[in-house]
């Protein structure tokens, strides 16, 4: 990885663009010492779209899980024990119907 200066790269683009691109290299651009934006090429650019996806498919952490699954139990009218555990009877029994109507 290496650091450019806006203005220094305003110059040298097209180079800066082959450094990217054929030399998978990544090149930050400064302005006054601090990043601003990144040269990367386009093979890079796409695996880092992919790793954000998969990143995004990943399962969430088991509390962070836990909270929103509670949250929109409540939001729904299943607020307590007993509404979920009628829920969960009617869910399980809505699917053994199924099974058996495909089984036929």
């Amino acid at each position: 990885m290496s650091t450019v200066s806006i203005a220094e790269a305003s110059r040298q683009l097209s180079q800066i663009v082959n450094r990217a691109s054929y030399g998978h290299e990544v090149v930050v651009l400064t302005s006054r010492g601090k990043p601003k934006a990144v040269v990367v090429g386009v093979e890079t650019f796409q695996e880092l779209l992919k790793v954000n996806q998969i990143a995004q498919t990943l399962p969430m952490p088991e509390a962070q899980f836990s909270q929103e699954f509670q949250r929109e139990l409540s939001k729904a009218g299943y607020d307590t024990p007993e509404k979920i555990v009628t829920l969960v009877r009617e869910v399980k029994q809505e699917m053994d119907e199924e099974r058996q109507g495909s089984a036929k």
